[in-house]
Formats: structure tokens, sequence, C-alpha cells
């Protein structure tokens, strides 16, 4: 199942920067769409509760549910087999930048080689070369990241498994995150899961349609003189058509 529902303008523009060998890769078995576990992020933060939010909860279910269902989500947060963890180690992500144009910081943080490119698409034609598959047996969420002061903030909880990943701190908020985040419901009741059985996929890759994917393809401004050929010859029969642009960005 997809779930684009969060998203109110799904014409919105949106980049994808990467390295040749990951665009190689993308390139395989007919297009694949690279997806990482969300725990293996730089940011640590990252699919987490600030403490400020967990006594937010904490109050909330004492006065929903009484002490004794309290004691028992306590336990379970806080035990070796972390249940936000496991949700963590179990849901992968595929980060996007959204914006009407190019940005240099995104080709400076991204990419780290000369010879890269960044692939500009929407969010809706991602959500329809996902979709026309229909070979998921997961669920796919769509989700524009929000920016908030991450220990100053009591993060909205709407009894979503996965809503501490629709937040990031303030200080990645030039990232402009548009987030496909790949997971499996838990088969039981929060408070009871197995999380041995809590498991997305062997792997990190989907297939996709890369001719409804991809608009454009730029590459970057400090590519060498041979690059585009190099772009044009990689592309298969049903990419060729796909306008390649060289980038205009000056940036050393």
């Amino acid at each position: 199942m997809i779930n684009i529902e969060r998203i109110k303008n799904t014409d919105k523009t949106i980049w994808r920067y990467m390295d040749l060998w990951k665009f190689e890769s993308m390139l395989e078995d007919n297009g694949c769409l690279y997806f990482t576990r969300s725990d293996m992020f730089d940011d640590k933060l990252e699919g987490k509760y600030s403490d400020i939010t967990l006594k937010n909860l904490e109050d909330k279910f004492l006065e929903l549910h009484g002490k004794q269902f309290v004691e028992n989500w306590k336990a379970l947060y806080y035990s070796k087999g972390d249940y936000i963890d496991a949700v963590r180690r179990n849901s992968l992500v595929s980060c996007w930048h959204i914006n009407d144009n190019e940005n240099i910081n995104m080709w400076q943080s991204y990419t780290s080689e000369k010879n890269s490119i960044v692939i500009k698409s929407t969010i809706d034609k991602v959500y329809k070369a996902l979709n026309i598959l229909n070979n998921h047996t997961f669920n796919i969420d769509f989700v524009e990241v929000k920016y908030v002061d991450f220990h100053n903030t009591i993060l909205e909880h709407k009894n979503h498994i996965l809503e501490p990943l629709f937040f990031k701190d303030i200080e990645y908020k030039d990232e402009n995150e548009l987030r496909i985040i790949v997971w499996k419901r838990p088969e039981n009741n929060i408070l009871n899961t197995d999380l041995s059985n809590f498991n997305v996929c062997q792997g990190g890759s989907l297939n996709i349609d890369l001719d409804i994917l991809i608009e454009e393809i730029y590459i970057s401004p400090n590519s060498s003189d041979d690059f585009m050929e190099k772009i044009k010859q990689l592309l298969p029969d049903n990419l060729k058509n796909k306008v390649i642009k060289k980038s205009e960005i000056s940036y050393r």
C-alpha cells in the first residue's frame, strides 16, 4: 500500500543528487530505487522522540489509559528490545530535495565526485513510478519533513508508528526533504509486538519505472567534458529521449 495522502501538492518539483555509481545502480534490473535504513543516517536523532515529547506522551497515556498502561509502555520503550529502535532499524528511507530549482548546497553535500548527477522529478511522478509495478508487500509513506527545535518541541503524536520519522531538527531545514518510507506494520498490538518478527525486506532497493520517474537529468557543473556522453551511453533505449543538461550552477 502506498500512502500519499499527507502530501497536499504532488506537483512539487523534487531532486535526487547522487554520484555516478549510485546512478549506475539505479539503472540495474530495469530500474531500482535505493532506500537507507533510518538508523544508519548521520543524524542520530533520526526517528527518535525527544525527552519532552516522551514526557508529554506519558502524561497523555496516564490520563487516557491509566497507570498500568504507562508502566507497560515505559518498560517496552526502555527495554533492551527498544520498540523505537526496532522501528528505526526496520524503516527504509529515500530522501529527495523539494525545490523549484537546483541547489548548490545539495550538490556540495550529497555528491562527492565531480562526475555526479541529479535527477529532476515531481512527487507525483515518483508515486506513479513506484505504484505502477504493484508488487509491494509492505507500506510506503510519502511525507514532507517538518523541521523543529528537537529538544524543546513536543512532537505531534497521532498514533502512527512512523511519526518520529516525520520530523527533523531545525539545523537540517535547508534539506527541505521529501521522505519516502518503506515499512511493515507489526502483527500485534504496539505493547505486545514480537520485535523479532518486525521485518521489512532483505536489501534496500525497490523496482521503479525510470521512464515515469525521470523528468530531466542534470550533470555536475564540474564534470569532465566527456561525462554527458557517458551518461547518454549508460541510458537504456527506453530512456534515450530524456533531456540531459549540464548544470550552470557555479561552485568550486
